[in-house]
């Protein structure tokens, strides 16, 4: 989805869950929410989901940026891919040490 559908997207399922028109992300929080997703519909209700979730315990009324932020930080995609990029970037640097050895 887009930029645009994955924001209607977002809003017309919290209508119909809620039977209301009731803002819960703020406009930062769905570009969080697009940014994070890519537009893909299950990470986009998975992220909404835990947001919701985490403003509950937080006792917050609107979703802003930040929350999300924290959320999409907390999240097992990005923090399975952290670990990749700690792991490729020491790969790359046991090969660098290897090549530079064996040259010499």
């Amino acid at each position: 989805m887009t930029e645009k559908e994955t924001k209607n997207y977002v809003l017309y399922r919290l209508k119909i869950a809620s039977g209301t028109d009731r803002q819960y992300f703020t406009a930062e929080a769905l570009d969080e929410v697009f940014r994070f997703s890519g537009g893909v519909p299950r990470l986009i209700n998975s992220i909404c989901d835990s947001a919701l979730l985490n403003g509950f315990i937080y006792e917050k009324d609107t979703i802003d940026g930040a929350l999300m932020r924290e959320v999409v930080s907390e999240s097992p995609m990005v923090q399975i891919g952290s670990q990749g990029d700690k792991q490729r970037a020491k790969f790359d640097e046991d090969l660098q040490r290897l090549i530079v050895d064996n040259t010499n």
